[in-house]
């Protein structure tokens, strides 16, 4: 089995943070800041959607790949939770976890962004399920693409609406996956023409099958085109920035009276120095224990176009 590394989907994970990052701060006193250039959640969404059947084919068993999960996400999860009982005192912590267990269904608390962890987990479940029943093939993925599309129109809350992206992103993930073959010849050109165009149609429209579009081009551009060669080391920075910005936010609102442009520099300067100390002195200590021996086996593809794992 081949390990590769696509360092410019590292970079755009990372974008992608920032642009979470840069909404909240400068849409602070109110409201949120200008248009998405990416819908940021349901592309982190997408990308997990073509990279996680990698995962699934290079772990040893269902439980290889769950410690290989909760070692990514949990040490800074907690981190960032045990900062908000610092902060803010036990209450607030403990408010800050309804909407990871509501899947942001109610968004209240002190880091919000914790929805998204969980979104991601029960589509990791569902593809589990879809694998045992033998069903995870393009036809059915193609149908819940449909199914999730449709229902993102629904006059819904919002926060019933981005449910239904986010599945119909990692739907399209998965597609791609499954034609990773057909997709690995598509030249990176067409691709970032159809980006282009794609998220330019979105910027007017917002609609979901426009905003979807653009984020599957941009991925498969970034995925096909020459790497940027990064260091070896390059730290991965994306999940720090997007799970510790909004405590730090809040708590420079709060303890520090900061608004207007102050508020946006010194939350950007701190989550980039928390998520680097994270990184080099948290996530990736703990990641150094994800290859433990396991018993649970998992059959490895026919197909050896099948068989792509992308390191975070």
């Amino acid at each position: 089995m081949k390990t590769i590394r696509y360092a410019n989907l590292d970079l755009l994970r990372l974008f992608l943070a920032i642009e979470v990052l840069w909404r909240h701060t400068s849409g602070s006193g109110g409201g949120q800041h200008g248009p998405w250039i990416l819908n940021a959640v349901p592309t982190f969404v997408m990308l997990s959607g073509l990279l996680i059947p990698g995962s699934f084919e290079g772990s040893r068993g269902w439980g290889h790949f769950a410690w290989k999960r909760l070692l990514r996400v949990g040490p800074a999860m907690v981190v960032s939770l045990l900062a908000i009982a610092f902060l803010f005192g036990l209450v607030p912590m403990e408010r800050s976890l309804i909407p990871y267990i509501t899947a942001g269904l109610i968004m209240v608390g002190y880091n919000a962004a914790l929805w998204s962890l969980m979104v991601e987990e029960i589509l990791y479940a569902s593809h589990a399920v879809l694998r045992i029943g033998k069903i995870w093939k393009a036809e059915t993925i193609a149908v819940l693409i449909v199914l999730c599309v449709a229902g993102s129109f629904l006059p819904v809350r919002s926060e019933v609406m981005r449910l239904f992206q986010c599945a119909a992103a990692y739907s399209i993930g998965n597609l791609a996956y499954l034609n990773i073959a057909k997709v690995n010849s598509w030249k990176w050109q067409w691709l970032t023409l159809g980006a282009v165009v794609s998220i330019g149609a979105f910027l007017l429209t917002h609609t979901t099958p426009v905003m979807l579009t653009g984020s599957i081009f941009t991925i498969l551009a970034l995925r096909n085109m020459p790497q940027v060669p990064l260091p070896e080391k390059w730290p991965d920075l994306s999940y720090g920035i997007y799970i510790y910005h909004e405590p730090i936010l809040i708590a420079l609102k709060m303890k520090a009276g900061m608004v207007g442009n102050p508020l946006i520099v010194y939350t950007m300067g701190i989550a980039f120095v928390v998520a680097c100390l994270s990184w080099f002195l948290l996530e990736s200590q703990a990641l150094k224990f994800k290859n433990q021996p396991w018993r649970l086996t998992l059959r490895r593809p026919n197909n050896p176009d099948l068989a792509e794992v992308a390191t975070a």
